[in-house]
């Protein structure tokens, strides 16, 4: 199932890096298979997210593919605030809040 992202981009799409994506998307790695990264759409505000350092994460558009998680990083403006709760594979769980908040 493919998702509408801006301009005439799919969510779904086959990517080897940002270029191949939309600015509301990244490149992410596909967990069941090796050899295949998708676009998938930056996460939004409230949506969980997760990181793996101590501090509070703030991403941009990653520039490679995105290989330690199975999802995009918060959209722009946003962060991952963190909250209790780790996920065994992925580390901190967090929410993705507004900059200002």
């Amino acid at each position: 199932m493919y998702r509408f992202l801006s301009d005439t981009h799919l969510a779904g799409q086959s990517c080897s890096s940002k270029q191949d994506c939309p600015t509301d998307a990244c490149c992410v790695h596909d967990q069941d298979n090796p050899h295949r990264a998708t676009c998938q759409p930056m996460v939004g505000p409230s949506s969980v997210c997760y990181f793996r350092q101590a501090d509070v994460t703030s991403w941009d558009q990653p520039e490679d593919v995105v290989k330690a998680f199975d999802q995009c990083p918060c959209e722009f403006g946003l962060y991952c605030f963190p909250v209790n709760g780790t996920d065994p594979v992925y580390g901190q769980i967090g929410v993705c809040v507004s900059r200002m908040a």
